[in-house]
């Protein structure tokens, strides 16, 4: 009796003694579902895969239009264009702006000059061939077409643009237009409009802070 008894005690002890903790399983993130997006507008964002070997142009910030006009360089738009100070535009709340035009006048670029920019001093770029832009009598200038440091130019394809740019973009689709949109430290964004797969308006630079 004497051996059960102290055998059901053991028992009852190891019973009682607590167990050792196991570690959980690491969580995983699940991604979200884009299924239902809407119709008008739909956004996505596309990240670089770790292994994936980057384009050698990837990530390059484009400042400059035609190697000769800059952002942020007065000295730079002077030398190009010359003394814009006196073809400023202001639109109702919209900064002030100036429209050049190509030599063909097929293209126009539009430079913004955010307030307390300096004289000449231009903070965004945007590149286009709006035909009602086109046709008014702007500052024509030198060049037969707008391109920036890294080849952009209005005709490329999607492709072209993410084998330039990469892959870590935002996308939205709005109207018949698809836009693909990059961000950069300091406020800096370059966005690239197409219309059935080709490139009809693009904008880079500084957004207002």
């Amino acid at each position: 009796m004497k051996i059960l008894f102290y055998l059901y005690l053991a028992f009852i002890l190891l019973s009682c003694m607590p167990k050792k903790n196991i570690e959980s399983t690491p969580r995983v993130a699940v991604p979200l579902d884009t299924g239902n997006q809407g119709d008008d507008i739909a956004k996505t964002v596309i990240d670089t895969a770790s292994s994936e070997k980057p384009n050698s142009s990837n990530n390059v910030l484009d400042s400059t239009i035609n190697n000769e006009i800059q952002l942020r360089n007065p000295t730079s738009v002077v030398n190009s264009v010359g003394d814009l100070s006196t073809e400023l535009i202001s639109s109702g709340a919209e900064a002030p702006y100036v429209i050049l035009t190509n030599k063909t006048k097929n293209e126009y670029l539009k430079m913004t000059m955010w307030y307390g920019d300096p004289r000449n001093s231009f903070s965004y770029f945007v590149v286009g061939s709006n035909s009602d832009i086109v046709r008014l009598n702007l500052h024509t200038t030198k060049y037969n077409r707008f391109k920036t440091d890294s080849g952009i130019r209005l005709g490329l394809s999607k492709q072209d643009i993410v084998n330039m740019k990469g892959l870590k973009y935002s996308v939205t689709n709005e109207n018949s237009i698809e836009t693909i949109s990059y961000l950069g430290q300091d406020l800096y964004e370059a966005k690239y409009h197409f219309k059935k797969n080709i490139l009809v308006q693009y904008e880079f630079g500084y957004r207002y802070p």
